[in-house]
């Protein structure tokens, strides 16, 4: 690994590139949508630089203490052997061949932009939820001032989507899709082909994500969705029939296996190899133990640490994050009667927490290490901090024009 100035400015220069679309794409999509202002794309640059030092920091973390990133970049050829890991080697060499080179900081920074771009769509998802509540936000950026700092700005969101190629692919393969989401109603076509290809980009990397986007979009049908029941049925037979697709694909991945005995074998060695760093190791545990444990792992995968728990600094610099993201839930909890009524004005609000809820189940299901789950929780935790900004937006709508009536 070349560590000289040379290779490190040369790393920057390809870090300073890959830049100039996403920013590009950004500006266009905000003069689009008709919401461009200098204060807005000062954030948007803000946001782009903080992804730009936490590819950075993710490459000196790597060259000091290796990561899984390194193999992603290193070990790539140009044979197509499958998806999920297999896939990200293969993509990464033809990033080498073509653009990045061997330098692995061009890699990370590259990543980076892909990071940045995720959370740009997600902010930009919740400008298009926010705008049905009321067309002001376009006009009056104090409406969503604090939820925008929080969704472009939510720490290990930026930091662990700098990651090569599985977290960076799949949160930006997340925001289009959420993204896109929006638009469905405006735009079926395009906004359908970008569904599809979002759901393909996620599918190769982590393709366990397809399986969750469908029990979520489940889910959603069986308790929300306002629509006939023989489109009930049909939609919940596409669930099915995708699920059972898409279960021996994850299985090649070396995610899950075939037989009962052996997903109950790897969900149990998982929960018991967890007991590392800033975990709650369970030890030997049958599976009839682990789902009456579900519910507290459940919370645990999406709070914990929270200063219990944290045996190590980075646990400790987690747990004021995770400390947020309690009062965002509390929040949400609390004013239950809003979200209520915006659901039934925008149903994909629904959809957003019914996603976050599959994904930490799944995650619950096979994960002890805080580590782990801070690095991807942040595919759950986002849609549901969008649910919570626009709980928080209509709430300042409802007081101002309180004020107003006065």
């Amino acid at each position: 690994m070349d560590l000289t100035l040379n290779a490190i400015l040369h790393g920057f220069s390809l870090g300073i590139v890959s830049y100039l679309l996403p920013l590009l794409l950004s500006w266009v999509l905000l003069v689009r949508q008709h919401f461009l202002s200098g204060k807005i794309f000062v954030w948007i640059l803000l946001a782009a630089i903080f992804h730009f030092i936490a590819g950075f920091c993710y490459w000196l973390m790597s060259v000091f203490f290796s990561s899984d990133s390194n193999m992603y970049f290193f070990m790539g050829n140009g044979v197509f052997r499958g998806i999920g890991t297999r896939f990200c080697t293969f993509m990464m060499y033809f990033l080498r061949q073509w653009f990045l080179g061997d330098s692995l900081l061009g890699g990370f920074l590259f990543s980076s932009a892909l990071g940045f771009l995720g959370q740009f769509f997600f902010f930009l998802a919740f400008i298009n939820l926010a705008k049905k509540i009321s067309p002001a936000v376009q006009s009056d950026f104090k409406l969503i001032r604090l939820p925008a700092l929080v969704i472009l700005f939510w720490p290990s969101a930026i930091f662990w989507s700098s990651g090569i190629a599985k977290d960076s692919v799949a949160f930006f393969a997340l925001g289009l899709f959420f993204l896109a989401l929006t638009f469905i109603n405006i735009n079926f076509i395009k906004s359908s082909l970008v569904i599809v290809f979002a759901l393909i980009c996620a599918y190769f990397v982590r393709p366990y994500l397809l399986m969750i986007i469908l029990l979520a979009l489940g889910l959603w049908v069986l308790i929300g969705a306002k629509i006939k029941v023989s489109k009930k049925s049909l939609l919940a037979l596409i669930v099915m029939c995708g699920v059972a697709l898409i279960a021996p694909q994850i299985a090649l991945t070396g995610h899950f296996h075939y037989t009962y005995a052996d997903v109950t074998r790897f969900i149990l060695a998982s929960l018991a190899g967890g007991n590392q760093g800033t975990s709650l190791g369970l030890g030997k545990v049958t599976l009839q133990q682990t789902v009456f444990l579900l519910p507290f792992l459940m919370l645990a995968n999406a709070y914990f640490p929270l200063f219990i728990y944290a045996k190590n600094i980075l646990g400790v610099i987690s747990s004021f994050e995770n400390l947020i993201f309690l009062w965002i839930s509390v929040y949400c909890i609390c004013n239950r009667d809003v979200f209520k009524e915006l659901v039934r004005k925008n149903p994909l609000i629904l959809f957003c927490v019914c996603f976050f809820l599959i994904g930490i189940f799944f995650l619950a299901l096979l994960n002890t290490n805080f580590g782990l789950s801070m690095r991807r929780k942040i595919m759950y935790t986002i849609p549901f901090i969008m649910v919570w900004a626009v709980i928080y937006v209509q709430k300042k709508i409802t007081s101002l024009q309180r004020v107003n009536a006065l």
